[in-house]
């Protein structure tokens, strides 16, 4: 599907997060409006992007009035090799000495692994990749336009032997379909295999927004989880808590014995002040 893109500058670039946040973080900034990747279980348009062209700049100026907290910054599109807005925004964040956290669903967070491991080693940067299945065929059906499992699992390596701090990001576990005992402790294991230090994980949540989209979905590649999907899911957007429960248990198992801690390993107690110039990289 061909995806239509619009520059568009805006005014506020760092956004404070309002409520609890299970990545710890204090703030967020999305670079881009919209995504490319057309994943199912996603409320973002993979028909549209729109490109915050001035996000940089604008950045700059909120950093002089903000208070410091860890960044969650996400966004790595394809379109992001042409305009590298995240590498700016990177640099900005480190000359103020912002601590940073990165999830990627893309192997193109590894042109600014220069970058990364300047401001993980004057601060903190850890970075999530978010990979919820290794198998392809699955991956397939429900992030048709992402990069397949096996290329964003590779990242670790590069990643692991650069010295930042990775982690896996399940995310969503998708029920009766990656959710299996199986499933997890291959995906978990690997991860582990390749210097994953952490995970953070959430299981799918069926927003009016694409819901039908992705019962659709189920119809013609799962139809036989449809019954339990009805169940499951009967009295709203969230699944029932008896599922969550044992899901949780399940993993937290699982990261035990391999040895990943549960959470981005970030503590305010362990922030650096040195600022970084990076004029260079």
């Amino acid at each position: 599907m061909a995806v239509s893109y619009k520059r568009i500058e805006c005014r506020r670039v760092l956004e404070k997060v309002k409520s609890f946040s299970r990545f710890k973080c204090k703030y967020n900034i999305k670079p881009y409006q919209g995504c490319t990747f057309g994943c199912i279980y996603c409320l973002q348009s993979r028909e549209s992007l729109q490109i915050k062209i001035n996000a940089p700049e604008v950045l700059k100026n909120e950093l002089k009035r903000a208070e410091p907290g860890l960044v969650c910054l996400c966004g790595h599109q394809p379109i992001e090799r042409q305009g590298r807005i995240i590498r700016q925004i990177l640099k900005a964040l480190a000359s103020r000495s912002f601590p940073v956290h990165i999830i990627a669903k893309s192997d193109i967070v590894l042109d600014d692994l220069d970058v990364i491991k300047h401001v993980a080693e004057n601060n903190f940067c850890s970075v999530s990749l978010c990979i919820n299945t290794l198998n392809k065929s699955i991956s397939s059906v429900f992030e048709p336009d992402a990069p397949p499992p096996k290329v964003r699992m590779n990242a670790f390596d590069k990643m692991g032997k650069a010295g930042i701090t990775t982690g896996l990001a399940m995310v969503p576990v998708i029920p009766f379909i990656t959710d299996s005992d199986e499933q997890l402790e291959e995906l978990i294991g690997i991860a582990a295999s390749r210097k994953a230090r952490y995970a953070i994980f959430d299981v799918l949540r069926l927003e009016d927004g694409f819901r039908s989209r992705f019962i659709g979905v189920l119809k013609r590649h799962f139809p036989e989880v449809l019954v339990k999907y009805r169940r499951l899911y009967e009295f709203g957007s969230k699944p029932e808590s008896r599922y969550t429960r044992q899901l949780k248990v399940t993993i937290r198992r699982l990261l035990a014995k391999h040895g990943l801690k549960e959470g981005v390993p970030y503590n305010v107690s362990d922030r650096k002040s040195k600022q970084v110039n990076l004029e260079l990289y």
